[in-house]
């Protein structure tokens, strides 16, 4: 146990703490260097971005399954695409990481403002090109220092607009933009689709035909998509849900058009295939049905009601007594 304080230190004591005169360790106050202050701005677009946009994921899914049906068609061969990675980086950052030369297409989705991008690796323009001439793909030849002749331009500008056909169709559910091919680049300092501080949302896809992997990279401003971004975060479903109660009410609509077949039997009996081969004019067969009993009456083959036969306005008539199959509802039938 520690020493107790004698009446002196206790009087010494209670005195420096009534004058702030308390003898003790003392955090030194640290000193910061002005330069390596940075100032924080909470209204800075990459602070008020948040959340994930799940119908966009949706929309990239979609290009994905047409854009490997449209190159599986075009090279005849199987291309797999493969959704990598969305993310949401200052656009500043993003062109950075681009080598020269790089097919960089910038395109429109009026009425949208603003450029977006399709990013094609060299690599992958390559491949394309010789596989377009019968070649294997399996193409070793060095870019660096050089553009992409003509033959490669227009080649790869087909497949772009192809894959911008596909991006629109993509879109279409969740907002009709209509997808128009701008113009091309090869070194990524003379494209400013917006300012480097500025936040895009970088998509990029795995796409596997040869041995190695390439990738396509679609570059969109986040300020392009930011009047829409509601769509983004519920639209699609909703619009989804429109379209199916449409469908569903055509559906009803045309259904109860459809002709169904009624008999109404008189009754039934069974007889040999001696007696059936004998049968002749004015011979008389004898009904199992008693004519007061109710008769059966089907519908296409199936038996939904009972009734009694009789006559009404000088024609035979079947009156329906009983229900015997309740039919469910049709919005039940389409589940």
């Amino acid at each position: 146990m520690g020493s107790v304080l004698s009446q002196e230190e206790v009087d010494a004591l209670l005195q420096g703490v009534a004058s702030d005169d308390v003898a003790g360790e003392k955090d030194d106050e640290e000193e910061y260097d002005p330069e390596e202050i940075v100032s924080f701005d909470l209204t800075a677009q990459d602070r008020i971005i948040r959340g994930r946009m799940p119908t966009l994921e949706i929309i990239h899914d979609r290009f994905v399954r047409l854009f490997r049906l449209t190159l599986s068609n075009a090279l005849r061969r199987v291309v797999d695409i493969n959704v990598r990675s969305t993310e949401l980086i200052k656009f500043g950052e993003f062109i950075k990481t681009l080598p020269v030369p790089t097919s960089m297409n910038l395109f429109r989705m009026t009425p949208l403002r603003g450029n977006a991008m399709m990013v094609f690796e060299t690599r992958l323009v390559f491949t394309l090109v010789e596989m377009f001439f019968g070649g294997g793909g399996d193409v070793e030849t060095k870019a660096e220092g050089r553009d992409f002749t003509e033959i490669e331009s227009r080649m790869i500008k087909r497949v772009i607009i192809s894959g911008l056909e596909d991006l629109q169709t993509s879109w279409r559910p969740v907002f009709p933009a209509q997808v128009n091919y701008v113009r091309s680049e090869v070194n990524p300092q003379f494209v400013s689709i917006v300012p480097h501080s500025e936040i895009v949302v970088v998509v990029t896809f795995d796409i596997e035909i040869g041995r190695a992997p390439m990738s396509i990279i679609v570059c969109v401003p986040y300020s392009m998509i930011e009047p829409i971004r509601t769509r983004l975060n519920a639209g699609f479903q909703s619009e989804q849900d429109e379209k199916d109660n449409t469908w569903s009410n055509r559906f009803k609509q045309n259904l109860q058009k459809v002709d169904v077949e009624l008999i109404a039997k008189l009754g039934e009996m069974n007889i040999s295939v001696r007696d059936f081969l004998n049968l002749q004019k004015n011979d008389v067969l004898y009904l199992e049905h008693e004519t007061k009993s109710p008769i059966s009456i089907e519908v296409n083959g199936v038996k939904k009601f009972t009734g009694f036969q009789g006559a009404y306005k000088g024609h035979k008539a079947i009156n329906i007594d009983e229900l015997i199959y309740q039919p469910p509802e049709v919005d039940e039938m389409l589940g």
